[in-house]
């Protein structure tokens, strides 16, 4: 068991790693420099638009489907139906909701359009992540790894037919973007469903509506939190779009930085993932969880911290190298994004603990604090600033909720970090800045530069004692001891 479970994750990570990247940086790098700066920001923009209300899609059915089927797999056959009716009612709510908020912002009848394109993609979405959770809830794991990374690994696929060779003639659009993505979907779902099949399930066609309603009653909470916190994290876009005269190069602006974050992210997402379960155990078995969050701690704030300043000091360089239209000025945007990356990536470890101790209700009234702090920041800092008052807010934004995620944290669960710790931290990060400071100063290309400095600043870790032999010994025994019982 404990050698599955290892080749499960790992096989997990490395899909999603190698995919998910190549999709950020690859292809969809690629249709903003085709498609340029102005039509791409319209894209994201309405991609983000259609986001904020993807809630109403899912309203936490996937993880209540997840709970229930992987305790009680025999339950799959009796509430498919029942749960993919509620899906369908979802979908229409959805789409009504997204068009009348639509019209009442006044959206031009082209931006409805491609509007119209992305509320069926989000949906696709839904009812494939839908699909996903109950192979996932059949211990199917390898196959849900594939599963994960298959409907981008197809897009990226066609949008490649389209960006780098003559077998699909027609130029990339926006819309052209959106119907490879809606053709992945399809295509993912048909794959998703006769997997699904190949269990030869028996399948009830009685919809009870008992069970609708024990859906909604414990999925609303989780509902909640995945729309604050996607609307804290996606309204700039949005905002920078309806606020601007050129709004829709702004956010294009925007989106060129944004990018690169959330390709970042998913590596903190992922490492989340893994020591939420192995979290919810402990505290399940009244174990000390205070060791395994603080090297889960210490070992995402080496990495975003490496990354972050390198990425800080080579802002400029870097952007231009990505994008056509890479200046100083969406490298400003990008280093601000930098600096938000560091508390996005602590922010998972907190979160992730809180989220196994069943801190929903708490979650939630950190993520609206968070909202409401963003958007204020949005609205005074974009009239002046532009996209870079976004990226400003963000950071804002972001070092509020970590802070609050760390004394909830600390309260719920009664933890302390000493402030030999904290001087441990603050010492690593001094060191990582002089490291490429000095380094800024050899004069050599900054390609060469950026690597040497991020190899350097890794072995920072020794001088600066923020993370300990002993201390790595002590998280693999224990992670040891979680996988063994799985």
């Amino acid at each position: 068991m404990r050698k599955n479970f290892i080749t499960n994750i790992g096989f997990l990570l490395l899909l999603n790693l190698l995919v998910k990247p190549f999709w950020i940086l690859g292809i969809d790098r690629s249709v903003q420099n085709a498609i340029g700066a102005e039509a791409y920001g319209t894209y994201f923009a309405l991609f983000n638009f259609a986001f904020l209300f993807q809630v109403v899609l899912d309203f936490g059915i996937n993880n209540y489907n997840n709970r229930q089927i992987a305790g009680k797999p025999e339950l799959l056959s009796t509430s498919l139906m029942s749960t993919l009716v509620l899906k369908v009612i979802l979908s229409v709510v959805y789409t009504l909701l997204v068009f009348v908020v639509a019209f009442g912002i006044h959206f031009s009848a082209e931006q409805l359009k491609l509007l119209g394109l992305l509320v069926m993609m989000q949906i696709l979405m839904s009812f494939y992540a839908f699909l996903r959770s109950n192979v996932s809830a059949l211990h199917l794991f390898k196959t849900d790894a594939m599963l994960s990374v298959l409907d981008k690994l197809l897009t990226s696929i066609i949008c490649g037919l389209i960006l780098w060779t003559s077998v699909i003639k027609s130029p990339i659009s926006a819309t052209l973007f959106i119907y490879s993505q809606i053709i992945g979907y399809i295509i993912a779902i048909i794959v998703a469903t006769l997997v699904l099949s190949a269990k030869k399930l028996h399948i009830s066609f009685t919809v009870k509506p008992s069970l609708i309603k024990d859906i909604f009653r414990q999925s609303y909470p989780y509902a909640l939190l995945g729309f604050l916190m996607t609307a804290y994290y996606r309204i700039d876009g949005v905002l920078l779009e309806r606020m601007l005269e050129n709004g829709a190069y702004e956010a294009g602006v925007y989106a060129s930085a944004f990018r690169l974050l959330d390709a970042l992210a998913i590596a903190g997402f992922l490492i989340a993932g893994v020591l939420m379960p192995m979290f919810a155990r402990m505290l399940e078995e009244n174990k000390s969880i205070q060791p395994l969050l603080d090297i889960g701690f210490k070992v995402m704030l080496i990495i975003s911290v490496c990354v972050s300043v390198g990425a800080i000091f080579y802002r400029n360089e870097i952007m231009a190298l990505l994008y056509l239209s890479g200046d100083a000025y969406s490298g400003s945007i990008f280093g601000w994004l930098m600096v938000s990356f560091i508390c996005i990536s602590l922010t998972y470890i907190y979160g992730s603990l809180l989220t196994a101790g069943g801190k929903i209700a708490l979650l939630n009234k950190i993520s609206l604090v968070g909202f409401a702090i963003n958007l204020i920041f949005n609205l005074l800092l974009i009239p002046k600033y532009l996209a870079l008052g976004s990226a400003i807010a963000t950071v804002a934004a972001q070092i509020l909720v970590l802070f609050a995620h760390v004394i909830a944290s600390e309260k719920s669960f009664q933890l302390t970090k000493s402030l030999q710790q904290w001087l441990k931290s603050a010492l690593f990060i001094a060191m990582v800045v002089g490291i490429n400071l000095l380094i800024a100063q050899l004069h050599i290309n900054w390609v060469y530069a950026l690597v040497i400095s991020g190899l350097v600043s890794f072995l920072a870790v020794f001088p600066s004692t923020i993370l300990t032999v002993s201390e790595v010994r002590q998280f693999l025994r224990t992670m040891s001891g979680e996988v063994s019982k799985k």
